[in-house]
Protein backbone atom coordinates (compact mmCIF):
# COMPACT_ATOMS: atom_id res chain seq x y z
CA UNK A 1 0.00 0.00 0.00
CA UNK A 2 1.12 3.34 -1.03
CA UNK A 3 2.37 5.90 2.17
CA UNK A 4 0.50 8.94 1.39
CA UNK A 5 2.16 10.66 4.88
CA UNK A 6 4.87 11.62 2.33
CA UNK A 7 2.23 13.96 0.78
CA UNK A 8 1.06 17.07 2.94
CA UNK A 9 -1.09 19.86 2.59
CA UNK A 10 -1.15 22.23 4.94
CA UNK A 11 -4.03 24.98 4.50
CA UNK A 12 -4.47 27.68 6.83
CA UNK A 13 -8.14 28.74 5.26
CA UNK A 14 -8.76 24.44 7.02
CA UNK A 15 -8.28 26.47 10.41
CA UNK A 16 -11.41 28.90 10.10
CA UNK A 17 -14.71 27.46 9.66
CA UNK A 18 -18.31 29.03 9.64
CA UNK A 19 -21.62 27.81 10.31
CA UNK A 20 -24.28 30.47 8.99
CA UNK A 21 -24.46 28.54 5.75
CA UNK A 22 -28.45 28.60 5.11
CA UNK A 23 -30.54 25.74 5.95
CA UNK A 24 -31.91 25.18 2.24
CA UNK A 25 -28.18 24.32 1.51
CA UNK A 26 -28.15 20.89 4.54
CA UNK A 27 -31.63 20.34 2.67
CA UNK A 28 -30.58 20.15 -0.72
CA UNK A 29 -27.18 18.28 0.10
CA UNK A 30 -29.39 15.82 2.77
CA UNK A 31 -32.02 14.86 -0.39
CA UNK A 32 -28.91 14.09 -2.62
CA UNK A 33 -27.37 11.81 -0.01
CA UNK A 34 -30.59 10.27 0.53
CA UNK A 35 -31.21 10.01 -3.11
CA UNK A 36 -27.89 8.52 -3.49
CA UNK A 37 -27.61 5.88 -1.08
CA UNK A 38 -31.41 4.62 -1.92
CA UNK A 39 -29.94 4.16 -5.45
CA UNK A 40 -26.40 3.05 -4.66
CA UNK A 41 -24.80 5.97 -6.17
CA UNK A 42 -25.23 5.01 -9.73
CA UNK A 43 -22.46 6.43 -12.28
CA UNK A 44 -20.37 7.31 -9.46
CA UNK A 45 -21.69 10.41 -9.48
CA UNK A 46 -19.97 12.05 -6.08
CA UNK A 47 -16.04 11.70 -5.82
CA UNK A 48 -14.65 10.92 -2.01
CA UNK A 49 -14.22 14.84 -1.50
CA UNK A 50 -17.76 15.25 -2.51
CA UNK A 51 -19.58 12.69 -0.24
CA UNK A 52 -17.25 14.25 3.08
CA UNK A 53 -18.04 17.90 1.82
CA UNK A 54 -22.31 17.14 1.46
CA UNK A 55 -22.23 15.12 5.16
CA UNK A 56 -20.87 17.97 6.49
CA UNK A 57 -24.17 20.46 5.13
CA UNK A 58 -26.37 17.70 5.61
CA UNK A 59 -25.03 17.91 9.57
CA UNK A 60 -24.56 21.35 9.43
CA UNK A 61 -21.33 20.67 10.74
CA UNK A 62 -18.73 23.78 10.98
CA UNK A 63 -16.79 24.12 7.47
CA UNK A 64 -13.97 25.57 6.51
CA UNK A 65 -13.00 28.41 4.55
CA UNK A 66 -11.06 26.37 2.14
CA UNK A 67 -14.56 24.43 1.94
CA UNK A 68 -16.24 27.35 1.30
CA UNK A 69 -14.05 28.66 -1.56
CA UNK A 70 -14.52 25.07 -3.26
CA UNK A 71 -18.18 25.09 -2.77
CA UNK A 72 -17.97 28.96 -4.56
CA UNK A 73 -15.94 27.05 -7.15
CA UNK A 74 -18.75 24.42 -8.36
CA UNK A 75 -20.86 27.56 -9.33
CA UNK A 76 -18.78 26.72 -13.12
CA UNK A 77 -21.58 23.76 -13.30
CA UNK A 78 -24.56 25.89 -12.38
CA UNK A 79 -26.08 24.59 -15.88
CA UNK A 80 -26.12 21.55 -14.94
CA UNK A 81 -28.15 21.96 -11.92
CA UNK A 82 -31.79 21.28 -12.91
CA UNK A 83 -30.78 18.10 -14.38
CA UNK A 84 -33.14 15.22 -12.75
CA UNK A 85 -31.46 12.85 -10.38
CA UNK A 86 -32.77 9.69 -12.63
CA UNK A 87 -31.08 11.25 -15.54
CA UNK A 88 -27.55 12.01 -14.62
CA UNK A 89 -24.71 13.41 -11.83
CA UNK A 90 -25.42 17.18 -12.88
CA UNK A 91 -28.00 17.52 -10.56
CA UNK A 92 -27.23 14.98 -7.68
CA UNK A 93 -23.52 16.72 -7.71
CA UNK A 94 -24.68 20.75 -6.96
CA UNK A 95 -27.32 19.71 -4.39
CA UNK A 96 -24.90 17.86 -2.66
CA UNK A 97 -22.70 21.46 -2.61
CA UNK A 98 -25.39 22.82 -0.80
CA UNK A 99 -27.24 23.57 -4.67
CA UNK A 100 -28.10 27.14 -5.28
CA UNK A 101 -28.60 28.80 -2.05
CA UNK A 102 -25.18 26.99 -0.49
CA UNK A 103 -23.25 27.94 -3.56
CA UNK A 104 -24.33 31.89 -3.25
CA UNK A 105 -23.72 32.37 -0.23
CA UNK A 106 -20.47 30.38 -0.44
CA UNK A 107 -20.10 32.89 -3.39
CA UNK A 108 -20.41 36.24 -1.35
CA UNK A 109 -18.65 34.87 1.41
CA UNK A 110 -15.45 33.94 -0.49
CA UNK A 111 -15.50 37.26 -1.88
CA UNK A 112 -15.51 38.73 2.08
CA UNK A 113 -12.53 36.58 2.29
CA UNK A 114 -10.82 37.21 -0.89
CA UNK A 115 -7.57 38.37 0.29
CA UNK A 116 -7.31 36.28 3.23
CA UNK A 117 -5.08 32.73 3.66
CA UNK A 118 -4.74 33.19 -0.01
CA UNK A 119 -1.73 30.70 0.28
CA UNK A 120 -1.81 26.93 0.98
CA UNK A 121 1.70 25.13 1.37
CA UNK A 122 2.37 21.13 0.19
CA UNK A 123 4.97 18.92 1.38
CA UNK A 124 6.09 16.09 -1.00
CA UNK A 125 9.09 14.61 0.81
CA UNK A 126 10.09 10.88 -0.34
CA UNK A 127 9.91 8.57 -3.32
CA UNK A 128 6.70 8.84 -5.73
CA UNK A 129 5.17 6.07 -7.16
CA UNK A 130 3.55 2.76 -5.94
CA UNK A 131 6.38 0.49 -6.65
CA UNK A 132 8.57 2.55 -4.32
CA UNK A 133 5.59 2.62 -1.80
CA UNK A 134 5.84 6.32 -1.79
CA UNK A 135 3.80 8.92 -3.36
CA UNK A 136 1.41 7.94 -6.19
CA UNK A 137 -2.01 10.01 -8.07
CA UNK A 138 -3.83 7.12 -6.59
CA UNK A 139 -2.35 6.54 -3.09
CA UNK A 140 -3.00 10.68 -2.87
CA UNK A 141 -6.25 10.65 -4.91
CA UNK A 142 -8.04 12.87 -2.38
CA UNK A 143 -4.57 15.62 -1.99
CA UNK A 144 -4.96 15.59 -6.31
CA UNK A 145 -8.59 16.45 -5.98
CA UNK A 146 -8.48 18.62 -3.10
CA UNK A 147 -5.15 20.57 -4.98
CA UNK A 148 -7.32 20.80 -8.03
CA UNK A 149 -9.93 22.56 -5.81
CA UNK A 150 -7.93 24.63 -3.91
CA UNK A 151 -8.83 28.26 -4.35
CA UNK A 152 -5.55 29.76 -2.95
CA UNK A 153 -3.77 31.98 -5.14
CA UNK A 154 -0.24 31.04 -4.22
CA UNK A 155 0.53 26.72 -3.87
CA UNK A 156 4.04 26.67 -2.05
CA UNK A 157 5.51 23.05 -3.03
CA UNK A 158 8.80 21.96 -0.43
CA UNK A 159 9.96 19.49 -2.90
CA UNK A 160 12.34 16.42 -1.39
CA UNK A 161 12.46 13.31 -3.86
CA UNK A 162 14.67 11.37 -4.93
CA UNK A 163 12.61 10.75 -7.85
CA UNK A 164 10.55 7.10 -8.95
CA UNK A 165 7.80 6.49 -11.48
CA UNK A 166 8.23 8.56 -14.75
CA UNK A 167 4.17 8.87 -14.89
CA UNK A 168 3.12 9.37 -11.50
CA UNK A 169 5.76 12.28 -11.59
CA UNK A 170 4.19 12.96 -14.79
CA UNK A 171 0.51 13.25 -13.09
CA UNK A 172 0.96 14.92 -10.30
CA UNK A 173 3.20 17.39 -12.53
CA UNK A 174 -0.31 18.41 -14.35
CA UNK A 175 -2.25 18.82 -11.45
CA UNK A 176 0.24 21.69 -10.24
CA UNK A 177 1.10 22.77 -14.18
CA UNK A 178 -2.41 23.39 -15.15
CA UNK A 179 -3.53 24.93 -11.79
CA UNK A 180 -5.18 28.56 -11.57
CA UNK A 181 -2.86 29.69 -8.42
CA UNK A 182 1.07 30.88 -9.03
CA UNK A 183 2.63 27.73 -8.20
CA UNK A 184 6.19 28.07 -6.45
CA UNK A 185 8.32 25.19 -5.56
CA UNK A 186 11.46 25.43 -2.82
CA UNK A 187 14.19 22.36 -3.63
CA UNK A 188 15.45 22.49 -0.29
CA UNK A 189 16.71 18.32 -0.24
CA UNK A 190 18.28 16.20 -3.20
CA UNK A 191 15.77 15.96 -6.12
CA UNK A 192 15.89 13.99 -9.22
CA UNK A 193 14.33 12.19 -11.34
CA UNK A 194 10.61 11.80 -10.99
CA UNK A 195 11.07 14.83 -8.24
CA UNK A 196 12.14 17.27 -10.99
CA UNK A 197 9.50 16.75 -13.17
CA UNK A 198 7.28 17.80 -10.55
CA UNK A 199 10.00 20.81 -10.05
CA UNK A 200 9.39 21.86 -13.46
CA UNK A 201 5.70 22.83 -12.58
CA UNK A 202 6.77 25.60 -10.61
CA UNK A 203 6.17 29.15 -12.27
CA UNK A 204 9.22 30.10 -9.59
CA UNK A 205 11.22 27.42 -8.64
CA UNK A 206 14.40 28.25 -5.91
CA UNK A 207 16.77 25.84 -4.60
CA UNK A 208 17.97 25.97 -1.21
CA UNK A 209 22.44 26.41 -1.36
CA UNK A 210 22.98 22.94 0.06
CA UNK A 211 20.71 21.22 -2.31
CA UNK A 212 21.32 18.78 -5.24
CA UNK A 213 19.71 18.13 -8.97
CA UNK A 214 19.52 14.97 -10.98
CA UNK A 215 17.84 14.40 -14.13
CA UNK A 216 19.11 11.40 -16.33
CA UNK A 217 17.20 8.81 -19.12
CA UNK A 218 14.47 6.60 -18.00
CA UNK A 219 15.35 3.42 -16.91
CA UNK A 220 12.84 0.26 -16.15
CA UNK A 221 13.48 -3.23 -15.23
CA UNK A 222 12.14 -5.64 -17.88
CA UNK A 223 12.44 -9.09 -19.49
CA UNK A 224 11.39 -10.71 -22.65
CA UNK A 225 12.40 -11.53 -26.03
CA UNK A 226 14.13 -9.36 -28.23
CA UNK A 227 11.36 -7.80 -30.76
CA UNK A 228 10.01 -7.16 -26.82
CA UNK A 229 13.00 -5.31 -26.25
CA UNK A 230 12.95 -3.68 -29.28
CA UNK A 231 9.82 -2.14 -28.59
CA UNK A 232 10.56 -1.05 -25.20
CA UNK A 233 13.78 0.82 -26.29
CA UNK A 234 11.59 2.97 -28.98
CA UNK A 235 9.40 3.52 -25.79
CA UNK A 236 12.09 4.43 -23.54
CA UNK A 237 13.42 6.68 -26.05
CA UNK A 238 10.14 8.60 -26.05
CA UNK A 239 10.18 9.44 -22.74
CA UNK A 240 13.60 10.40 -23.03
CA UNK A 241 13.15 13.31 -25.57
CA UNK A 242 9.69 14.31 -23.92
CA UNK A 243 11.55 14.91 -21.09
CA UNK A 244 14.53 16.57 -22.28
CA UNK A 245 12.02 18.67 -24.55
CA UNK A 246 10.43 19.73 -21.26
CA UNK A 247 13.62 20.43 -19.31
CA UNK A 248 14.70 22.42 -22.64
CA UNK A 249 11.30 24.60 -22.71
CA UNK A 250 12.01 25.87 -18.73
CA UNK A 251 15.82 26.32 -19.04
CA UNK A 252 16.05 28.09 -22.70
CA UNK A 253 18.63 25.19 -23.44
CA UNK A 254 18.62 23.46 -26.57
CA UNK A 255 17.35 19.59 -26.40
CA UNK A 256 20.55 18.62 -27.48
CA UNK A 257 21.73 20.34 -24.45
CA UNK A 258 19.52 19.30 -22.12
CA UNK A 259 19.93 15.56 -23.74
CA UNK A 260 23.73 15.56 -23.56
CA UNK A 261 23.31 16.31 -19.95
CA UNK A 262 20.92 13.01 -19.36
CA UNK A 263 23.03 10.90 -20.98
CA UNK A 264 25.84 11.70 -18.63
CA UNK A 265 27.21 8.50 -17.05
CA UNK A 266 26.40 6.16 -19.56
CA UNK A 267 22.53 7.70 -19.33
CA UNK A 268 22.51 7.87 -15.51
CA UNK A 269 23.09 11.90 -15.76
CA UNK A 270 24.83 14.06 -13.66
CA UNK A 271 24.60 15.69 -10.52
CA UNK A 272 24.24 19.08 -10.03
CA UNK A 273 25.08 21.72 -6.91
CA UNK A 274 22.33 24.64 -6.96
CA UNK A 275 24.55 26.87 -8.39
CA UNK A 276 25.23 24.88 -11.52
CA UNK A 277 21.61 24.28 -11.51
CA UNK A 278 20.86 27.81 -11.66
CA UNK A 279 23.30 28.59 -14.61
CA UNK A 280 21.91 25.79 -15.98
CA UNK A 281 18.30 27.44 -15.90
CA UNK A 282 16.51 24.88 -13.60
CA UNK A 283 16.30 27.06 -10.86
CA UNK A 284 15.10 30.73 -10.59
CA UNK A 285 17.18 31.40 -7.14
CA UNK A 286 19.40 29.90 -5.25
CA UNK A 287 18.88 30.97 -1.03
CA UNK A 288 21.45 30.55 1.59
CA UNK A 289 20.26 28.43 4.71
CA UNK A 290 22.82 30.10 7.09
CA UNK A 291 21.52 30.18 10.39
CA UNK A 292 22.95 31.69 13.64
CA UNK A 293 21.55 31.91 17.41
CA UNK A 294 19.28 34.44 18.34
CA UNK A 295 20.44 38.35 18.52
CA UNK A 296 20.60 40.16 21.11
CA UNK A 297 21.86 43.56 22.32
CA UNK A 298 26.12 43.77 23.39
CA UNK A 299 26.27 44.05 27.11
CA UNK A 300 27.87 48.01 28.37
CA UNK A 301 31.35 45.59 29.49
CA UNK A 302 32.00 44.12 26.11
CA UNK A 303 32.12 47.85 24.33
CA UNK A 304 35.39 48.43 25.76
CA UNK A 305 37.21 45.87 24.38
CA UNK A 306 35.08 45.74 21.39
CA UNK A 307 35.54 49.90 20.43
CA UNK A 308 34.92 48.73 16.73
CA UNK A 309 31.65 47.10 17.41
CA UNK A 310 28.28 49.41 17.71
CA UNK A 311 25.54 48.71 20.25
CA UNK A 312 22.98 46.87 17.68
CA UNK A 313 22.16 43.61 17.37
CA UNK A 314 25.46 40.48 16.94
CA UNK A 315 25.39 36.88 17.98
CA UNK A 316 25.78 36.37 21.27
CA UNK A 317 27.64 32.68 21.13
CA UNK A 318 30.30 34.13 19.04
CA UNK A 319 30.90 37.03 21.45
CA UNK A 320 31.04 35.18 24.47
CA UNK A 321 33.54 32.93 23.07
CA UNK A 322 36.30 35.35 21.65
CA UNK A 323 35.76 36.82 25.12
CA UNK A 324 37.03 34.12 26.73
CA UNK A 325 39.67 33.92 24.33
CA UNK A 326 40.53 37.93 25.12
CA UNK A 327 40.79 37.39 28.56
CA UNK A 328 42.65 33.91 28.61
CA UNK A 329 45.03 36.03 26.54
CA UNK A 330 44.82 39.07 29.32
CA UNK A 331 46.01 36.65 32.09
CA UNK A 332 49.41 35.97 30.54
CA UNK A 333 50.05 39.65 31.01
CA UNK A 334 48.85 40.17 34.14
CA UNK A 335 49.58 36.96 36.09
CA UNK A 336 53.10 34.78 36.33
CA UNK A 337 51.12 31.43 35.91
CA UNK A 338 49.91 30.12 32.62
CA UNK A 339 45.75 31.28 32.29
CA UNK A 340 43.60 28.39 32.96
CA UNK A 341 42.37 26.96 29.94
CA UNK A 342 38.58 28.06 29.35
CA UNK A 343 35.81 25.54 30.20
CA UNK A 344 32.83 25.18 27.85
CA UNK A 345 29.60 26.46 30.13
CA UNK A 346 26.41 24.58 29.73
CA UNK A 347 23.75 26.50 27.92
CA UNK A 348 20.44 26.18 26.93
CA UNK A 349 19.62 25.73 22.92
CA UNK A 350 19.31 29.09 21.76
CA UNK A 351 16.38 29.91 19.14
CA UNK A 352 17.20 29.68 15.55
CA UNK A 353 16.71 32.49 13.41
CA UNK A 354 17.25 32.82 9.54
CA UNK A 355 19.74 35.86 9.27
CA UNK A 356 20.09 37.77 5.80
CA UNK A 357 23.11 38.48 3.78
CA UNK A 358 22.97 41.90 5.22
CA UNK A 359 23.07 40.56 8.84
CA UNK A 360 25.61 37.75 7.92
CA UNK A 361 27.98 40.46 6.32
CA UNK A 362 28.04 42.73 9.42
CA UNK A 363 28.88 39.83 11.38
CA UNK A 364 31.51 38.78 9.38
CA UNK A 365 32.83 42.31 9.76
CA UNK A 366 32.52 42.28 13.13
CA UNK A 367 34.43 39.19 14.19
CA UNK A 368 37.02 40.66 11.75
CA UNK A 369 37.90 43.49 13.85
CA UNK A 370 37.59 41.09 16.98
CA UNK A 371 40.46 38.85 15.12
CA UNK A 372 42.26 42.72 14.81
CA UNK A 373 42.44 42.84 18.49
CA UNK A 374 43.13 39.16 19.10
CA UNK A 375 45.90 39.78 16.77
CA UNK A 376 47.25 43.07 18.76
CA UNK A 377 47.45 40.66 21.62
CA UNK A 378 49.82 37.77 19.98
CA UNK A 379 51.65 40.78 18.76
CA UNK A 380 52.26 42.05 22.43
CA UNK A 381 52.74 38.42 23.79
CA UNK A 382 55.61 37.90 21.37
CA UNK A 383 57.33 41.05 22.18
CA UNK A 384 57.19 40.05 25.65
CA UNK A 385 58.42 36.50 25.16
CA UNK A 386 61.52 38.24 23.09
CA UNK A 387 61.41 41.07 25.85
CA UNK A 388 61.77 37.71 28.45
CA UNK A 389 64.92 35.97 26.56
CA UNK A 390 66.57 38.90 26.25
CA UNK A 391 66.36 39.58 30.10
CA UNK A 392 67.34 35.65 30.80
CA UNK A 393 70.32 36.66 28.87
CA UNK A 394 71.11 39.81 30.89
CA UNK A 395 70.70 37.54 34.08
CA UNK A 396 73.28 35.18 32.90
CA UNK A 397 75.53 37.47 32.08
CA UNK A 398 75.36 38.94 35.60
CA UNK A 399 75.54 35.71 37.12
CA UNK A 400 79.03 35.28 35.38
CA UNK A 401 80.04 38.84 36.12
CA UNK A 402 79.19 38.08 39.82
CA UNK A 403 80.92 34.73 40.42
CA UNK A 404 84.30 36.82 38.11
CA UNK A 405 84.03 39.67 41.29
CA UNK A 406 83.52 37.38 43.79
CA UNK A 407 86.58 35.39 42.98
CA UNK A 408 88.63 38.86 42.37
CA UNK A 409 87.66 39.42 45.85
CA UNK A 410 88.96 36.16 47.42
CA UNK A 411 91.84 36.55 46.05
CA UNK A 412 92.45 40.39 46.20
CA UNK A 413 93.10 40.15 42.40
CA UNK A 414 92.70 43.92 40.71
CA UNK A 415 89.02 43.43 38.63
CA UNK A 416 90.80 46.32 36.22
CA UNK A 417 93.88 44.19 34.86
CA UNK A 418 96.44 46.16 36.54
CA UNK A 419 97.90 42.86 38.43
CA UNK A 420 97.63 44.37 41.71
CA UNK A 421 95.73 43.96 44.85
CA UNK A 422 92.96 45.86 45.98
CA UNK A 423 91.88 46.88 48.94
CA UNK A 424 88.96 44.78 50.71
CA UNK A 425 86.66 47.39 51.22
CA UNK A 426 86.74 48.01 47.00
CA UNK A 427 85.91 44.33 46.68
CA UNK A 428 82.98 44.61 49.17
CA UNK A 429 81.69 47.75 47.05
CA UNK A 430 82.14 46.12 44.06
CA UNK A 431 80.52 42.38 45.36
CA UNK A 432 77.50 44.61 46.70
CA UNK A 433 77.01 46.67 43.32
CA UNK A 434 77.08 43.12 41.70
CA UNK A 435 74.04 41.78 44.02
CA UNK A 436 71.92 44.98 43.89
CA UNK A 437 71.98 44.68 39.75
CA UNK A 438 71.15 40.79 39.99
CA UNK A 439 68.53 41.34 41.64
CA UNK A 440 66.61 44.06 39.60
Amino acid sequence: MANTKLFTIHNKANDVTFTDYPESASNNAKRALDWLNENDNPNDCLTAVGFARANQLAKREPISLDTVRRMAAFNRHRQNSDVPYSEGCGGIAWDCWGGTSGIDWAIAKSKEYENEFSEVTIDIDGVIGDYFEGNTVEGIRSEIEAIEEIQAKTINVNLNSLGGDYFEGLAIHAVLARHSAKVKINIYGATASAGTIIAMAGDRIEMAESALFLIHNVWTNVTGNRKELEALIEELEVMDTSLAKMYAKRTGKTVEAITALMDANEGRGRWLDADEAYEWGFVDKVYKTTKVAAMADIPNDLKDKFPNIKNKKLDMDILNKINEKLDNLSALFNSDEPADEPKEEPTDEPTEDTVTDEQLTEIENRVEGLETVINDYKAKLEAAEANAKELSEANEALKAKVSELENDAAGGIDSRGEGGKVSNEENERLYSFAKTILKK
